[in-house]
């Protein structure tokens, strides 16, 4: 299955159907890549240009996708099928979970599926055959508006997973932005490991946070990592992001999403 393709297909789809599209022939989309690992797969940061939307994408050939989604040259997503997700597990404390999948080129990747009940907040990560996995996540169904003042606390779900070894572990986060001092502050907890950020900048015009200081523990085990995030919808209601081990392979690999309290 090409890389590049079904990259592209899932995540221009997504953002411009999240974000309620064009009117243009060329699809409203820009790419920014955010780190790239020894491997050339990365992490991107994309956004609609219309509404601001953004959503987060793990991909190989992260350098190739990128061009290719800024050469304006993408009339339309790539030739796709995405089946609908259907809801398989709804006890987890904030999120749905459900499964799909997506057609390109004649293969089949199996999709997983989480969305957060009260934001509309999204992750997927698609079990993709010789490849590994792609990994996609948007703030909510509405890009940023009215950013609130003061301080307010978000919790959610964190997902992580080995990133060349697929087995995604479910999770829950915690998170305080305090929007006036623009400074933001992240604690996930799975079943083996925890996820620690402080002292984060939030870029009060588009609703972005990022931070290089985070501490990533597995089995007791500690290493650096860094960790993106959006904040979306009317008051920053809805929050998503990504976050990776500093290593130069970027061993381990999670995305969160969640809503404020």
């Amino acid at each position: 299955m090409n890389k590049k393709l079904i990259a592209l297909s899932l995540g221009s789809s997504i953002l411009v159907g999240c974000g309620g599209g064009g009117s243009s022939s060329t699809l409203p989309v820009s790419a920014s890549g955010l780190v790239t690992f020894s491997d050339d797969a990365g992490i991107a940061r994309l956004v609609n240009t219309e509404t601001g939307q953004r959503i987060y994408l793990s991909t190989p050939e992260l350098g190739e996708v990128i061009t290719e989604i800024n050469s304006g040259n993408l009339s339309s997503s790539p030739s796709s099928y995405l089946s609908d997700i259907t809801v398989t597990d709804t006890s987890l404390p904030y999120a749905d979970y459900g499964t799909g999948t997506l057609t390109v080129g004649g293969q089949t990747a199996n999709i997983y599926s989480w969305e957060d009940r009260t934001s509309g907040a999204g992750l997927a990560v698609l079990a993709i055959p010789d490849i590994g996995a792609l990994a996609f996540n948007g703030p909510s169904s509405e890009a940023l508006s009215n950013l609130p003042s003061g301080t307010h606390t978000y919790v959610g779900t964190e997902v992580v997973s080995p990133r060349l070894n697929l087995s995604p572990v479910v999770g829950t986060f915690s998170m305080t932005a305090d929007f006036t001092n623009k400074v933001a502050s992240y604690s996930g907890v799975n079943a083996n490991t925890t996820m620690v950020v402080n002292n984060m900048s939030i870029n009060t015009s588009t609703g972005d946070f990022a931070g290089s200081n985070g501490t990533f523990t597995y089995n007791s085990n500690s290493q650096s990592a860094t960790l993106y995030g959006s904040f979306g919808g009317n008051g920053a209601s809805g929050v998503a992001g990504v976050y990776h081990t500093n290593d130069t392979n970027g061993t381990f690999q999670g995305g969160f999403i969640g809503h404020k309290q």
